[in-house]
């Protein structure tokens, strides 16, 4: 517990915020984390990386997304069997990753998701191109959470960095929304830049409407 409070001390000072790494091992789960934050470190700031495959091996992961809730600042992706820290690339392992990422939603993060996988002796560019087709999974997991509207309000996906963000979608703009990813053709780039462009011409001050001479 020193280390950790040194540690955390002295990265405050450099104004970096330290996040400990979920494990798969008894001191290190996403629940004694939590309970050391809470009590042991309460009132420094420190938080949690969750890491999907560590989280993976001991046990539930929707519990350990749900544990961390309140405390999380980054995380690691990544994929295994269940047996072995195997960090391979999402959707290679066991992981169901639309419930993954639904619960990651729900918990409100809007922080980074790290890939962090590992090539073993194989070819860094088919693992590169893997990842890319694994973040394209991701962002269209989260298309269909906003296009089946299981939330009154949904979260919007922030699309510059494939993840979503805390501010909701109106329900009353839901059908209108609706038809902007219908014309977008699915596009989400296209999508996105006309939600933003939206959102711009409802922001802005109507022309002002001063009394004639």
């Amino acid at each position: 517990l020193r280390s950790i409070e040194e540690i955390v001390e002295r990265a405050a000072a450099l104004n970096v915020r330290v996040a400990l790494e979920v494990m798969p091992n008894r001191l290190s789960s996403a629940e004694a984390l939590v309970q050391l934050l809470e009590e042991d470190l309460d009132g420094l700031d420190a938080g949690i990386c969750l890491d999907y495959g560590h989280a993976n091996l001991m046990g539930d992961l929707g519990d350990a997304i749900e544990s961390v809730s309140g405390h999380l600042l980054t995380t690691h992706v990544h994929d295994n069997r269940g047996t072995r820290d195997e960090h391979l690339v999402p959707f290679g392992g066991s992981i169901n990753w639309d419930v993954a990422l639904m619960e990651t939603q729900k918990i409100g993060y809007d922080g980074v998701l790290m890939f962090e996988v590992s090539g073993g002796s194989g070819d860094p560019v088919d693992v590169l191109t893997r990842c890319a087709k694994a973040r394209e999974r991701f962002e269209r997991a989260f298309y269909n959470l906003i296009a089946r509207d299981e939330k009154p309000t949904p979260k919007a996906l922030n699309l510059e960095q494939g993840f979503p963000s805390r501010r909701p979608i109106p329900g009353r703009l839901s059908g209108l929304r609706r038809k902007m990813l219908a014309d977008a053709g699915g596009d989400l780039a296209r999508f996105y830049s006309a939600v933003r462009e939206m959102a711009t011409l409802r922001s802005s001050p109507g022309p002002s409407s001063a009394p004639s001479p």
